[in-house]
């Protein structure tokens, strides 16, 4: 009962929550992106390159650490 009744004020919110992909038509910003990719993509290469230096999610936020442990998980926030 209670499960139904949060799937229903789920609903109410947002009557798509069960869609898996928006039509990118509804963001006006998709197309900035989609346009500028290739810059985007470039950036991403140079964080990377200095992958250790980027911080763990657990060391950005304290309530991520039940969700992860060590160097696996880390964060590059755009």
């Amino acid at each position: 009962m209670l499960l139904e009744l949060c799937e229903k004020l789920i609903w109410l919110v947002d009557s798509e929550s069960d869609v898996a992909f928006f039509d990118s038509s509804r963001f006006s910003w998709v197309n900035t992106l989609e346009t500028h990719w290739k810059s985007i993509h470039s950036e991403l290469e140079v964080v990377l390159d200095q992958y250790t230096y980027i911080p763990n999610i657990q060391d950005l936020s304290e309530d991520q650490r039940i969700l992860t442990e060590g160097e696996d998980w880390k964060t590059f926030f755009l």
